[in-house]
């Protein structure tokens, strides 16, 4: 076995440490290990709830539930629960945008 160093770091080089060694290691071994294709883009991984959509989009739970109804919105479902993609809503925004 290797030998056991100790040493003490300031927060300004341990940050430093984490962010340019640390940080492309784990990733490497994450890349390594899980698929691509089972991986989200930070689009696919940004999910709203029915009511910060409603905030957003600034409608009530039942107009929501009507635009979903008709289509215009298509929810993810989670257990018993809707998710809305941002990539979505934003493209539902654009389109009520240049009507």
């Amino acid at each position: 076995m290797g030998r056991l160093i100790y040493t003490t770091y300031t927060d300004a080089e341990f940050r430093i440490l984490l962010s340019e060694v640390l940080q492309p290691i784990v990733a490497d071994q994450i890349n390594k290990t899980i698929p691509t294709s089972l991986l989200l883009t930070t689009e696919e991984a940004e999910y709203l709830t029915r009511k910060q959509v409603c905030n957003l989009l600034k409608l009530s739970l039942p107009t929501l539930s009507r635009l979903i109804k008709c289509g215009s919105l298509k929810p993810k479902i989670v257990g018993c629960s809707y998710r809305f993609s941002k990539k979505q809503i934003n493209t539902y925004m654009n389109s009520q945008n240049n009507k």
